[in-house]
């Protein structure tokens, strides 16, 4: 169970950064924007599987946008965990 909040807890903290960078892409302005730092994420994952079958259609697939500050909120968080745990507090 604690391997689990650990998981969900980086993923959380990818996925805030993810969004965070996004809008601060967004929010800045241009010439701000094309520093290296704010460059374009990076889009992985796999195509989506169609599983037609004639009383279903099932759908699968999964893409995760990656970019500079999904990584810090990577970071962030891991050091937020990494801290706690060897402070002892739960």
């Amino acid at each position: 169970m604690k391997l689990m909040t650990y998981f969900l807890i980086l993923l959380l903290g990818f996925l805030i950064g993810t969004t965070i960078g996004e809008i601060l892409s967004l929010l800045l302005p241009e010439n701000l924007t094309n520093l290296p730092f704010f460059a374009p994420g990076i889009l992985s994952g796999f195509d989506t599987l169609n599983l037609n079958l004639k009383v279903i259609n099932v759908n699968i697939g999964i893409r995760i946008l990656s970019n500079t500050f999904s990584w810090l909120g990577l970071l962030i968080s891991t050091t937020i965990l990494l801290v706690r745990e060897l402070a002892g507090s739960k």
